[in-house]
């Protein structure tokens, strides 16, 4: 193939891919026609022939923009052949551009080059977009896109735009119509503004009856949002950064932000107001005069708070007067109540449903989350409960408090009794297994295991390096396993007791197993501090009540909690 001369000449170059024409209706693609001419040793080339077309940026040497194009068999009939080239959209960017052309007779061998470079030069298409009406110097292209330069408003529909981007629409019309399509995160409207005192959207309506509304919104999916606000940030009572925000200005009748749910489908879930906040306040109600509500809510969503970051406040509702609800959702808490009251009934959260009457989810926490924080720190009353719970009347089940999972207790824990209880091992799917606990009068630790003794008949036993921190007062069980089964009788002993957290054990014949426990009293500061009383004369208050008050045929109200509220003094039931 090196042999062989060719020579090209461009009959035509019909571009139809440079800046798009902003004035057609219809895109005209990233393709032009290419025709030439192939001289093949001098005389018009007739047969089929690779191409590879290739532009630069340079009429000799300079650097290659884009990719290569390869044409392959392509018939040459008479000199003549005409071939559709595509370089793409990221090649024409307004800047001078040559062609490099190389061919092979079909069948293989090597490419020749020829020479010179064909220049690429500008088409109706590509000197429409660059000189048409509208263009003087203000509109630019850069790939796919356009932008203005002007430093002036731009106006559709007026000839005074009043804004940087005015659409007027004289009648019952759209004035703008956006729409986002596919799949993911989408956005029709996306508004942005940094002032501190701006509105990334402003929407009146100057009508004075019917129903004029600023925003419209609707949503077809049936978990959308038809308004999404989101207050990125703010502090724990602090109402300068809002999600959404209403304020109404009327004198009667006029509501700032009023939500209605219509469903009526008592398995559905419906708010009027549903409020989410990252690090702010999902919704928020203040109330400054008596009888009147902060957060009131009626149906099938009376108020729902959601606080997802911490020390947020998913609802808050704030009260003065006796009888009132108030509820706070504090730190990374489901449902936190706080009731300042002093005398009567008062509740921080009250809640009462067939299924649940109060329901706290926490998620999202920094640090933790809380499905359901309570805290009692009365300082005058008889007994201080963080969470009380009571379940009577069931015929088959009555549990005061039911936990899924791990339970974390840092203080006395009081017991009447305890098991653990599991799927039984040999019928699991019918009944069930328990075992009580191990209880003493002493806060004990036990510790056991096996030793074999060696030849000479010691046997060394090496407990945990904190044991002797941890524990005092050991004793000791040694228990000889000989299943020989003759009439010598193998003993053991302990001939040296628990120093530097080991113990040595000596039996009278070697190779001997021997079965060993120990324990200690606990001594560790906790322990040392809250020593079990093992008896304990009942307090003044709590005389004549009953923990089981049942075992001793004594009527309910007869258990310490009851007896204990039945018989407090007006001054000391302030707060429960």
């Amino acid at each position: 193939m090196n042999a062989r001369r060719f020579l090209i000449v461009p009959v035509v170059v019909a571009s139809l891919v440079l800046p798009p024409a902003l004035h057609a209706q219809t895109p005209v693609g990233t393709a032009f026609i290419y025709q030439g001419q192939l001289k093949d040793g001098g005389v018009p080339a007739n047969d089929e022939y690779d191409f590879i077309f290739r532009l630069f940026d340079d009429p000799v040497g300079g650097t290659q923009v884009g990719g290569d194009v390869e044409i392959d068999e392509w018939l040459v009939s008479d000199g003549l052949f005409t071939v559709e080239l595509d370089f793409g959209t990221d090649v024409f960017t307004g800047d001078a551009l040559w062609l490099d052309v190389s061919v092979r007779l079909d069948g293989g061998g090597e490419y020749t080059v020829l020479s010179p470079r064909q220049p690429l030069t500008a088409t109706p298409y590509a000197l429409y977009a660059l000189s048409g009406p509208g263009s003087g110097g203000f509109w630019a292209a850069d790939g796919d896109d356009i932008y203005n330069t002007n430093s002036g408003n731009v106006g559709i529909g007026t000839a005074n735009p009043g804004s940087r981007l005015h659409v007027a629409a004289t009648t019952a019309s759209t004035a703008i119509l956006a729409e986002s399509g596919g799949a993911g995160y989408q956005c029709a409207v996306d508004a942005f503004v940094e002032s501190p005192e701006g509105n990334a959207i402003y929407a009146y309506n100057e009508g004075w009856t019917g129903n004029a509304y600023g925003i419209v919104a609707e949503t077809a999916s049936s978990s959308g949002t038809a308004i999404y606000g989101l207050a990125s940030r703010a502090d724990l009572f602090d109402s300068s950064n809002i999600g959404v925000r209403g304020r109404s200005d009327g004198d009667s009748n006029a509501v700032g932000v009023y939500g209605e749910a219509t469903n009526t489908n008592p398995d559905g879930t419906t708010y009027g107001v549903r409020g989410v906040s990252a690090e702010g306040t999902g919704v928020r109600g203040d109330n400054q005069y008596t009888g009147n509500y902060g957060t009131l809510g009626t149906e099938d969503s009376g108020a729902y708070g959601r606080a997802v970051g911490e020390y947020d406040v998913g609802m808050r509702g704030v009260h003065l007067n006796t009888g009132n609800y108030g509820s706070v959702g504090t730190r990374d808490a489901g449902v936190s109540g706080i009731a300042s009251g002093t005398s009567g009934e008062y509740y921080g959260v009250y809640g009462t449903a067939p299924y649940a009457g109060v329901y706290g989810v926490g998620a999202g926490g920094v640090f933790a989350s809380y499905g359901l924080v309570g805290i009692a720190e009365q300082a005058d009353v008889n007994i201080n409960y963080g969470v009380y719970a009571r379940a009577e009347n069931s015929p088959d089940y009555n549990f005061a408090g039911r936990f899924i999972g791990n339970v974390s207790i840092i203080g006395d824990l009081s017991k009447s009794g305890g098991s653990f209880e599991i799927d039984h091992p040999l019928d699991p799917a019918n009944k069930y297994l328990r075992h009580s606990f191990v209880e003493s009068p002493d806060m004990m630790n036990v510790y056991n295991g096996n030793a074999v003794t060696d030849a000479n008949g010691y046997a060394e036993v090496t407990l945990p390096e904190w044991f002797e921190t941890l524990n005092r007062d050991f004793r000791y069980q040694l228990t000889v396993i000989d299943e020989t089964d003759n009439d010598t009788f193998v003993q053991a002993k302990v001939v040296r007791g628990i120093r530097d957290n080991r113990f040595r054990i000596r039996t009278s014949a070697p190779g001997t197993t021997v079965s060993w426990q120990v324990t200690g009293i606990r001594q560790d500061p906790w322990a040392n501090a809250h020593r079990i009383q093992v008896e304990e004369e009942k307090r003044e208050k709590e005389r004549g009540s009953y923990l089981h008050p049942e075992l001793y045929d004594m009527p309910p109200e007869r258990r310490v909690d009851l007896w204990l509220e039945a018989t407090a003094q007006p001054t000391e039931r302030g707060a429960k």
